[in-house]
Order: structure tokens, then C-alpha cells, then sequence
């Protein structure tokens, strides 16, 4: 198989559940060598025997991935595995809806800590290996973080959070070696909406915000848009955010 990616360690957080699992698949089929992380042992048993099943390469730890020290550790295992990676794709993507008067304050802790304290976290533990090598980093992150979007108060925030620490870490970084860019998905389907749970009582007008004509995007479409981003034909892209989102933050 000729690829870019061909036997390179690629690490994936949240890799074994939703888009990141397709992430970690999509990888493997490049020929890369996938580190999976994730919260869930199950899942990430299960995605290690399917990218195995089909001949790819694919180590996986579970950790709880809001504890540093968790986190540490895992890295550590992968890059003692695989080597220091040459992309790290986070996905945490956890998402809540609700009236902003009704979010208690442990279910805001809970989104603010479970994207954007997970990307910084994972971000951090993974830095020093990569330093220097002409490494790359993509954050998957929400669209609701560029554009204001009805009952994603949370999500919105930490998302915001998300796309700042992308673009900080870009210029920090640009003279030592490392890339760091952003995807911003948004946008719902009929299945996906009774999945997160409309609010009750909200307003039929806010779907606007979520509904796009062009769909949703496809998991293979936000996979093949971080490995662009993370190859080298996007060797000056730093610090950029693309919305996935079908237009709805135009």
C-alpha cells in the first residue's frame, strides 16, 4: 500500500466510539499503525478486533480520559508501542442538550470537562513526543463554537475553548515542528436529534441552526478531511478551523 501514513503511528483519542472509531478504521485502512484511546474497554476491544479483523494495525487503552494521570500513563503505553506519533486526531465530541435555565452545574462541568479538558489533557501528554518531528494535531470539535446555536450553551463553550486552544497552539508551536488545526462539525438529522434529546418545549425555528439542505456529514468525510490535514500536502495549514457543517455557521 503506498501512503503517506504507511507504519506511522497515528493516535486517536476517543477512538473507539462514534466518529472516532471511524477515524481510527479509516487510518488503519492507510496503513498506519492506530493508538486508541478511549473511555470504554469494550469499545476499544472492539475496534482494535475489527481494524485486526481486516488487516490492519491497531493497539488501544482504556483510561478515563478527564484524568491526567490516566492519560499520562496511556500515552506513554503507545508511544513505548508504536513510537512518538505523527498525528493525533482528538475527538471527544460529547454533547448535551438543554434549556440554559435547566443545566446543572455538574452537567455543564460534565461537557466543559469532557471536550475541552480532554483535548487539553491529551494535547499535553502527547506534546514532548512530538515536538520537533514535523508532527500534526487535529481537533474535532463543534461548529455551535464558531456560531451561536439554541440549547448548546455547554457544548458551545467548551468548543469555543477547543478552537482557542488551536489557534494559540498554533503559533505557539510553528516554530518547533508542530501543526494543530481544528474541524468544527455541526448540523442533525431526524435520528440524530431523538439521539441527543431535543429539549422539550424549544422552539421549532432554532432547527434552522442544525438542519442543513447538504446533510449531515458522513464519518468518512470528517476521517479523509484529518488525514488532509494532517499530511503534507497541508504543510502551511496551522491554526485553521473548517466547519464541516454543511454552511450552517456561513
Amino acid at each position: 500500500m503506498s501512503s503517506e501514513f504507511q507504519g506511522r503511528p497515528i493516535f486517536v483519542a476517543g477512538g473507539a466510539s462514534g466518529i472516532g472509531s471511524s477515524v481510527s478504521k479509516y487510518f488503519a485502512t492507510l496503513g498506519a499503525s492506530v493508538g486508541v484511546i478511549d473511555k470504554n474497554k469494550t469499545d476499544v476491544d472492539r475496534t482494535v478486533e475489527a481494524v485486526v479483523q481486516d488487516g490492519g494495525s491497531c493497539i488501544g487503552h482504556s483510561a478515563d480520559t478527564t484524568d491526567e494521570l490516566q492519560v499520562i500513563q496511556s500515552i506513554k503505553a503507545l508511544v513505548g508501542s508504536l513510537g512518538a506519533p505523527f498525528l493525533l486526531v482528538n475527538c471527544p465530541n460529547f454533547v448535551r442538550l438543554s434549556h440554559f435555565t435547566e443545566i446543572s452545574t455538574e452537567d455543564w462541568d460534565s461537557v466543559i470537562s469532557n471536550n475541552l479538558r480532554v483535548t487539553f489533557l491529551v494535547t499535553k501528554s502527547v506534546l514532548p513526543h512530538m515536538l520537533g518531528t514535523g508532527g500534526s494535531i487535529v481537533n474535532i470539535t463543534g461548529a455551535p463554537g464558531i456560531t451561536g446555536v439554541a440549547y448548546s450553551a455547554a457544548f458551545a463553550a467548551a468548543s469555543a475553548g477547543v478552537i482557542q486552544l488551536t489557534k494559540s497552539l498554533a503559533v505557539e508551536l510553528q516554530d518547533r515542528g508542530v501543526r494543530i488545526n481544528a474541524v468544527a462539525l455541526s448540523g442533525a438529522d431526524e435520528d440524530m436529534l431523538a439521539h441527543l434529546g431535543f429539549p422539550a418545549g424549544a422552539a421549532t425555528r432554532h432547527l434552522e441552526k442544525i438542519v442543513s439542505p447538504l446533510g449531515v456529514p458522513s464519518p468518512e468525510e470528517v476521517a479523509s478531511l484529518c488525514a488532509y490535514l494532517g499530511g503534507i500536502k497541508a504543510r502551511c495549514i496551522t491554526g485553521t478551523v473548517i466547519a464541516l457543517d454543511g454552511g450552517l455557521s456561513a
